[in-house]
C-alpha cells in the first residue's frame, strides 16, 4: 500500500485567517514603537504563516516568532494567568512556513511577535481545514502492523509447508 499524506497541495483545503499590512507608530523622528504582536484564536493545529517586509536586507532571516498558548492551569489555586505557552517557532522572512502544532487544547492563541527591527510587515496566516494530519500516522501505523503480520503469516505458512511437506 502507498503511504498517505494529507493533500497540502489542494488550495481548498486552506482556509486565510488574516492579511495584514503593519508598519510602527511613529513617536518622533528617532523613535517609533514596534509592530504589536497579532494574535488569533485559532482550532486548525496545520497552519502556514507568511511574513515580508519589502525594505529587508538580504541578510535578514528572523520574520517572527509564533507561540502556540493553551488557556489551562493545573489547579486553581495557580498564582500565573491561564496561558500557558505550549510551542515557540521561528518564522523565517520572506516565505510561507509550514507550522505543525502540538494538539493539545483547541481552540487555542496564537501569537505572532516580530523583532523590533522590522518597521514594515506584510502578514498572511493560513490554516489547513483538510483531513486530520493524525488520520495519516495512523493509517501508516496500521500499515506497518498489517505488513508485520503478513510476513509473520508468510514464515508460519512456510513452517506449516515444511512440516507437511519434508
Amino acid at each position: 500500500m502507498e503511504r498517505q499524506f494529507p493533500d497540502f497541495l489542494n488550495a481548498m483545503e486552506w482556509n486565510l485567517v488574516a492579511r495584514r499590512s503593519l508598519q510602527v507608530q511613529s513617536v518622533s523622528q528617532k523613535a517609533y514603537n514596534p509592530i504589536p504582536p497579532q494574535n488569533f484564536s485559532l482550532d486548525s493545529f496545520v497552519l502556514m504563516i507568511g511574513v515580508r517586509n519589502a525594505e529587508a536586507p538580504n541578510r535578514w532571516y528572523l520574520g517572527a516568532w509564533a507561540t502556540m498558548f493553551a488557556p489551562m492551569l493545573p489547579g486553581s489555586t495557580s498564582e500565573f494567568v491561564a496561558s500557558v505557552v505550549v510551542t515557540q517557532r521561528k518564522i523565517r522572512l520572506g516565505v510561507l512556513n509550514l507550522v505543525v502544532l502540538p494538539k493539545v487544547m483547541a481552540p487555542y492563541l496564537l501569537e505572532v511577535k516580530f523583532p523590533v527591527w522590522h518597521e514594515q510587515i506584510l502578514l498572511e496566516v493560513w490554516r489547513y481545514d483538510g483531513q486530520d494530519i493524525d488520520q495519516f500516522y495512523r493509517l501508516d501505523q496500521l500499515q506497518q502492523s498489517a505488513d508485520s503480520l503478513s510476513g509473520k503469516l508468510d514464515d508460519i505458512d512456510r513452517k506449516i509447508d515444511t512440516l507437511y511437506n519434508p
